[in-house]
């Protein structure tokens, strides 16, 4: 797999608490000896709401047990808070100070969601009312903030992925030039949540190591308290590039000729979908074929070939279906984003290849295209061959 248009694999190991979840069981400063009057409605407070973060979701809900869909709390199943009064009980956001976070809301059954818009500290008043018109309302504060960003680069000539525990949404993953990478993701993280990042080398290249926040080859431990940069870098593996040449018989150190070339490269279909969830929806397949030379025959090299999508002037990469790689061998990467074409030593230097793939865009327009590589090393150093292709508008 190219790294620089590997899909980065999402790998969840384990779940970290960042104060608090959607839904979770908050603590509550109950009193045991306290017995309502049966005319009394109760509402007692939570200590704490979870921090919420801008630009993403937040749900927490005021009665107890959760509710189940619909406008009341307590009406089919006993609600333990609120208690007393005449049940079920209704929530809505009372006369006093504060206002709720810009872009949440109050539901009727106790539920307050939304993704908040606004980074701050905002106290609020929330009242229960019990079916008599009885309520008690009750001060709370919830903290929104800016979310950090761990932002993961790849370098390195060999390829792989590299995954990581959690994240507050989706990743922004793009090509880049310069700084400590050709290839990026910003991934949106919970202040003071703790980041464990897991290389994995795909089969002809090494994991090197890490720079910036971390060192060393092993897993990268990260404790979240503000933006962070890490870099890993992927080589391809000696064993990979064969042995040098005995240049005293005058053959040379150098691996040849690395050359791609894509010969077609077509958009066979686009099928806007009409109507129900996935209504405009872009679902296409493409087809390309073309050349390529690998380097002479005592070298190991291979041929990448990714399917590209650009949309918001993004590009990302999707799997290929079917892969014909000629007189080389094809290796299937078992759920990495593309297979390649693996040349091994003694195999013709040159092949022509074709390549299927499909995948489904958004509701907007956006460029599909192909990418082909040649790796290889030339005196001891890797180097390679590049070429992409626009196969249409979808």
């Amino acid at each position: 797999m190219n790294p620089r248009f590997a899909v980065p694999a999402l790998v969840i190991i384990g779940v970290i608490a960042i104060g608090g979840c959607a839904g979770q069981e908050q603590d509550l400063p109950l009193d045991d000896s306290a017995v309502p009057d049966s005319s009394e409605i109760i509402f007692v407070p939570y200590q704490y709401l979870y921090d919420g973060y801008a630009g993403y979701g937040y749900d927490v809900s005021f009665c107890e047990p959760m509710p189940r869909p619909g406008p009341t709390c307590g009406g089919i199943e006993p609600a333990t808070n609120p208690i007393g009064g005449s049940p079920p009980y209704s929530f809505s956001v009372g006369y006093g100070a504060g206002v709720l976070p810009p872009g949440m809301r109050m539901n009727l059954n106790g539920v307050l969601e939304g993704t908040p818009t606004l980074a701050g500290n905002y106290d609020f008043e929330i009242c229960a009312r019990d079916g008599a018109g009885n309520s008690d309302c009750n001060t709370f504060s919830l903290r929104v903030r800016e979310p950090l960003y761990l932002t993961v680069y790849w370098a390195g000539d060999g390829s792989g992925a590299i995954g990581w525990n959690t994240a507050l949404g989706n990743s922004t993953c793009a090509e880049t030039t310069g700084g400590l990478g050709d290839y990026k993701c910003a991934v949106p993280v919970a202040y003071d949540s703790y980041i464990y990042l897991v290389p994995e080398a795909d089969e002809i290249s090494e994991f090197a190591g890490w720079s910036g926040a971390c060192s060393g080859a092993g897993i990268c431990n990260i404790s979240m308290t503000e933006d962070t940069d890490v870099a890993g870098r992927f080589d391809l593996a000696g064993e990979i590039a064969g042995t040098t040449p005995d240049t005293t018989g005058g053959s040379s150190a150098q691996a040849g000729n690395l050359d791609v070339t894509i010969d077609s490269a077509s958009l066979t279909k686009c099928n806007v979908v009409q109507g129900g969830w996935d209504d405009g929806m872009r679902y296409y397949t493409v087809a390309a074929s073309g050349t390529a030379t690998g380097g002479d025959s005592d070298r190991t090299t291979s041929l990448n070939i990714g399917i590209l999508e650009t949309r918001n002037g993004e590009t990302t990469s999707y799997g290929t279906d079917t892969l014909d790689c000629g007189v080389w061998t094809w290796t299937n990467q078992d759920g990495y984003t593309y297979p390649y074409c693996y040349r091994a030593i003694g195999q013709p230097e040159t092949t022509t290849w074709t390549v299927a793939g499909k995948g489904a865009g958004s509701n907007m327009e956006h460029m599909i295209g192909v990418s082909a590589r040649v790796n290889g090393y030339e005196n001891g150093e890797s180097s390679y061959d590049r070429e992409e292709r626009d196969a249409g508008t979808c």
